[in-house]
């Protein structure tokens, strides 16, 4: 579903910067680089995968997802054709933080 950012009445339409923009989004978001290390991530992030952004960031995607898990084969294809790819109803279980089925879009961030 679209999520809608909403200013407050006295903000001007150019003061939302990008890092409060990710930060407000109800919806996890990991930005990860060409070997899959964890760079950066959103709060809602944080509750998902039940562990804090400064131990998220010094780990590798394969560390808190499964190796076998589609999620990857979806980077893949996002990577492969330089463009944004999604999937819908995918079932990520862990014991770490169990079972969630998910919507994922997964999109390359320009250099």
């Amino acid at each position: 579903m679209p999520k809608l950012g909403l200013l407050p009445r006295h903000a001007e339409a150019d003061s939302a910067d990008p890092i409060s923009v990710l930060a407000a989004l109800p919806t996890p978001v990991l930005v990860i680089d060409a070997n899959n290390a964890i760079r950066s991530v959103n709060p809602a992030t944080e509750p998902f995968f039940q562990a804090g952004a400064a131990v998220l960031t010094t780990q590798n995607l394969s560390d808190i997802i499964p190796f076998d898990s589609p999620v990857f084969a979806l980077i893949e294809a996002a990577r492969s054709i330089g463009s944004s790819a999604a999937e819908y109803g995918l079932t990520l279980d862990s014991l770490r933080y169990g079972q969630h089925v998910i919507s994922l879009q997964a999109a390359r961030i320009a250099e």
